[in-house]
């Protein structure tokens, strides 16, 4: 697991605590090494970095009496003379029925006074605190434990002692009477017993941290907070924040991201608190729709009729802003003009789909009439819806007649015999003339250019049926109704 030194502090997640500290002496052997300011003293033991089962880290001390040795004769480390607020180290011991797994710490005189905190694994079983009389707090062996000297007061010469983060003994007094700092650590044990150190640190009061925060109420807003309050510590505390630059316990009016606040104490003890102020997602709808031309499309309070990419902010039911963004294309117009070719109306717009109407019936539909052309057996007016894509409109009425299709005789022209058998005699053409010929369905059958005035028309080999007959020239343009009734001559 990965080591955590005191000195920079442990930040935590916003929900738990940060503790920071100055630091006098600390040793949490992740060098993997026993080294200076550590030294040996004169009993018979072996000093070992080991790392099968540390408290924290990867590493830890192993110190082996190979027999009983006399105080003060282990491992010991010197550093600068002072007065240290809080004191914690980590133990364990192979046994619990002998005295061994000593933490004392003190002065040059320790060996005489026996410092301010005198601290060891007892032949009772115990984690014994010993000053004018003791504290026994159970022990196990090869069991972590991990204890702290808070609020060491050297004026009225106290300290509480944790272990495993809960209070065990307050205002516990110093060993000593007369030491007034503290210079030395040691660790030794007066029977053969294997014991195990970690994260030894010795310095000032340390700085607790309780942060809260709030998120942004909005995407892009700046309603997010961040605040800390802090115990523990010396004097007053000074803030400072990150990227901000503000010197207060708490900032408001904060965009999403990340801030960072340091709080030194009189001391110039300082711990760090990290926030991530999170917005929630943006709001953001995405339309691809179409039109027809001469409609609306409607966003809001907005209209827009003509192909574009739009964006409109509406409000959403949290209160927060709503980006729609309409993509929206205008349908081309179909064409709706028609071509009329005798008794054929034919609609111009291709690719389309299709509906002729009866105008003379309130625009009744025409049932099975949803082809490109309309042949009208009936004189009228007609119309066709064409829909192009999703966009209908309907062309003009168009007025089928048949003028002179009735009639065997019309001016100088007659037709004999009509209704007739398949030839059909033309009287009375005027010069020049194009006769033609087309089935109910508009279909080509016959043109021709007569040298006379008279022509025998020859329909026999066609189906019994009406034909249309159509007669032009530069002075005229009519039509007649040809009915053919059988094959027979």
């Amino acid at each position: 697991m990965k080591k955590t030194l005191l000195l920079f502090g442990i930040l935590l997640t916003a929900s738990l605590l940060v503790r920071s500290q100055c630091i006098l002496f600390s040793d949490n052997f992740e060098s993997g090494t026993y080294s200076s300011p550590w030294v040996n003293g004169s009993g018979s033991y072996n000093y070992n970095i080991v790392s099968a089962s540390p408290a924290d880290g990867v590493y830890n001390f192993q110190l082996v009496s190979l027999s009983s040795n006399t105080f003060y004769s282990g491992a010991q480390a010197t550093f600068t003379a002072s007065q240290p607020g809080y004191v914690s180290w980590w133990v364990r011991t192979s046994t619990t029925t002998l005295a061994n797994a000593y933490f004392v710490l003190g002065d040059a005189d320790i060996s005489s006074n026996n410092g301010i905190l005198f601290c060891y694994i007892s032949s009772s079983g115990n984690l014994r605190f010993f000053a004018s009389s003791g504290y026994d707090y159970p022990a196990l062996p090869n069991t972590w434990y991990h204890v702290e000297a808070r609020n060491i007061n050297w004026i009225s010469r106290t300290m509480d002692l944790y272990v495993n983060g809960s209070q065990v003994q307050s205002n516990w007094p110093f060993r000593s009477t007369t030491t007034t700092a503290v210079d030395q650590v040691h660790l030794f044990s007066l029977s053969a017993a294997t014991m195990e150190y970690d994260d030894i640190v010795i310095g000032s009061t340390p700085l607790v941290i309780s942060p809260s925060q709030t998120n942004t109420d909005c995407y892009g807003d700046s309603t997010g907070s961040a605040g800390i309050s802090v115990s523990g510590g010396t004097g007053s505390f000074q803030y400072l924040w990150s990227p901000t630059g503000d010197t207060t316990a708490t900032l408001t009016a904060l965009a999403a991201g990340n801030y960072q606040c340091t709080v030194t104490d009189q001391n110039g003890c300082t711990a760090t608190q990290s926030f991530t102020i999170s917005e929630p997602p943006l709001i953001q709808t995405m339309i691809d729709t179409s039109i027809c031309p001469g409609s609306v499309f409607s966003v809001g309070v907005h209209q827009y009729s003509v192909t574009g990419l739009y964006a409109d902010t509406l409000t959403s039911s949290t209160a927060c802003d709503s980006i729609v963004i309409t993509d929206l294309t205008v349908e081309a117009a179909p064409d709706i003009t028609t071509q009329l070719v005798m008794n054929v109306i034919t609609a111009n717009q291709s690719g389309a789909q299709y509906q002729w109407l009866d105008c003379d019936q309130a625009y009744a539909i025409l049932p099975g009439e949803t082809g490109q052309s309309l042949t009208a057996l009936t004189e009228g007016n007609y119309a066709v819806e064409v829909t192009l894509g999703q966009c209908p409109d309907t062309s003009n009425c168009v007025n089928v007649t048949f003028t002179g299709i009735d009639q065997q005789e019309t001016g100088r022209i007659t037709i004999f015999p009509n209704p007739g058998h398949g030839l059909f005699l033309l009287r009375g053409l005027p010069d020049k003339c194009i006769l033609i010929v087309r089935d109910m369905a508009g279909s080509l059958i016959m043109r021709t250019e007569p040298d006379h005035n008279d022509f025998l028309m020859d329909l026999v080999h066609l189906p019994d049926g009406v034909y249309i007959l159509k007669v032009e020239s530069n002075a005229l343009e009519r039509y007649y109704r040809i009915v053919k009734t059988n094959n027979e001559k």
